[in-house]
This record gives structure tokens, sequence and C-alpha cells, in this order.
């Protein structure tokens, strides 16, 4: 599994695989030549969608995108894993994946495919560093 995560020394953002060790999180560096364990928050372990921005960032489980609908209404959503229900789906119709938790308009896809190629679509920052 690939994931971002807040260090333990000093809060900033790493990228790469997590691991627990002795009850301990940590992650092994994206780009590291030798298994090196960097000590990671738990709780801010977000595992990487596969799907990029058009701009070419990663998008993680518990970032905040925004969007503009129609009328150039801002809303924001979380990218999620789990299980979902799309409001025009039946009662019994359910999904698995990642998905975008809308804020306001909770009438709209939550499917994360559907939305993230649209050059609409912008970063707003992640859970783990928001108040959102």
């Amino acid at each position: 599994m690939f994931a971002k995560a807040r260090r333990m020394r000093d809060g900033s953002w790493i990228v790469g695989y997590p691991v627990i060790c002795q009850k301990n999180h940590y992650i092994i560096p994206k780009d590291a030549e030798e298994v090196t364990l960097i000590p990671i928050r738990k709780d801010t372990i977000c595992r990487y969608t596969g799907k990029d921005l058009p701009d070419g960032q990663n998008v993680y489980e518990n970032d905040i995108i925004e969007i503009a609908d129609a009328d150039g209404t801002k809303i924001r959503g979380i990218v999620r894993f789990g299980t979902y229900h799309s409001e025009f789906d039946t009662k019994e119709t359910g999904h698995v994946g990642f998905f975008v938790d809308w804020e306001t308009n909770k009438y709209w896809r939550k499917d994360l495919g559907y939305w993230i190629d649209s050059e609409r679509v912008l970063y707003v920052g992640n859970t783990a560093d928001s108040d959102f």
C-alpha cells in the first residue's frame, strides 16, 4: 500500500509504504535506496487512491478537494474509502471504494473516478491539517 503520513519528528508529510513494527507505525520513504523506517503518526496515514489531479498531484484518502458547481459556488468534499451510496442509487445498491463525501451537495455523484479528471477540481488540503 502506498500512502502519505505525518512524521512524528516535525509533523511534515512523507510519502511511502507504511509498516508496523513492535506496535509502532513507520513509513519506508518512496525513493529510499535502503530500508529506512521513519516514525509516523498513525492517525495521519492516508492511502493513495491511484488517481491524480489533472496537474499531476496524487490524491490520497482524507484529502479535501473543491469544485465549482454550475453557478460558480465552490463545494468541498473529503476523499474517503469505504462503502458509499449515491442519492440516485436504489437503497439496495451499494459501492465500495474511494469516494467524495461532499460537504453540502448530497445529491452529487460520490464516485471519485467521475470527478478526478475535471479541470475544475482543486486540492485544498487534508483533514489532518485542516479545520474542514
